[in-house]
């Protein structure tokens, strides 16, 4: 699915949306970013469950001190959202009208669904589509094998020691995910942001 500004995304407002890998990094921003704008027929879909489900979250949020972390995972767990974790993982997903999903979704085999359900024409979207359609300032994406969270992170303090607005944000996940303050900042800013080889394949 092609995403080119925020109207692509509010048309599918009253649709049914699933949300795979909800308690990562990755998919709890594009949650909150959902949310912000009103949808309301969200389902939420992880892997680990119950127990572990705390777990997962603290390994994919490390960019968030320990309070925060539980603040967070508190708003994950009653969110007004459907969600499906464990032996529940992807239950109705074949009623999804639409898809986000996690940078990589395909290299778990608990995802097969996944690709016929892409493959039969159900249109799925990536953090990194939103951040590039959504993003009111340039933005300088970074990529490559090695050294893309130290160029990043260097690019970042340069602007910002220059005097300009600046968000950093994208694959590093010892940075957060700045989905929901791209509107704090203006035209003249910059957004950093680390692209993976994994996201460059859905862009």
């Amino acid at each position: 699915m092609s995403v080119h500004s925020r109207d692509d995304i509010v048309r599918f407002r009253h649709a049914d949306v699933h949300i795979v890998g909800v308690a990562g990094a990755e998919g709890f921003a594009i949650l909150e970013y959902l949310l912000s704008l009103g949808f309301s027929r969200i389902t939420g879909h992880n892997l680990a469950g119950e127990e572990s489900l705390e777990r997962a979250f603290d390994i994919a949020h490390v960019s968030l001190d320990r309070t925060a972390r539980r603040d967070a995972l508190a708003r994950l767990l009653h969110a007004p959202i459907t969600l499906r974790t464990g032996v529940q993982y992807l239950h109705g997903i074949e009623n999804a009208d639409m898809v986000f999903a996690t940078q990589n979704w395909f290299a778990h085999r608990a995802n097969a669904p996944l690709i016929a359900l892409r493959s039969s024409g159900v249109p799925f979207c990536f953090i990194t589509q939103l951040y590039l359609a959504l993003s009111p300032a340039p933005v300088a994406a970074v990529t490559g094998t090695n050294g893309k969270t130290t160029v990043s992170t260097w690019l970042y303090h340069i602007l910002t020691a220059a005097g300009r607005p600046c968000l950093m944000s994208g694959n590093d996940r010892y940075h957060p995910q700045v989905l929901n303050r791209l509107d704090t900042l203006p035209a003249n800013g910059v957004l950093v942001l680390e692209i993976s080889n994994r996201q460059l394949k859905e862009i």
